[in-house]
């Protein structure tokens, strides 16, 4: 999974909400827009924890999942690009 290059127009933009935005307002979030690979099984976020950053897939397969109070996981919800 990748965040978008900065590089990028948004008419060749391969994730769909920042291909739908207006080019004004793609404007403003264009500087801040990095790419990142990230690992397999990797936590993007934490529950009850300020949000760092927002990731905006491009390809690949994305997971919500709970961890029960045994430490077992379940996965609650999953998306793939």
């Amino acid at each position: 999974m990748r965040a978008v290059s900065p590089s990028y127009s948004s008419p060749s933009l391969r994730n769909y909400l920042l291909a739908a935005l207006v080019p004004a307002d793609f404007a403003l979030l264009q500087p801040q827009l990095r790419p990142v690979a990230l690992a397999l099984k990797q936590d993007i976020g934490r529950p009850n924890r300020r949000i760092q950053s927002v990731y905006f897939m491009e390809a690949g397969v994305a997971s919500v999942v709970a961890v029960q109070p045994d430490n077992t996981r379940v996965e609650v919800w999953s998306d793939w690009l």
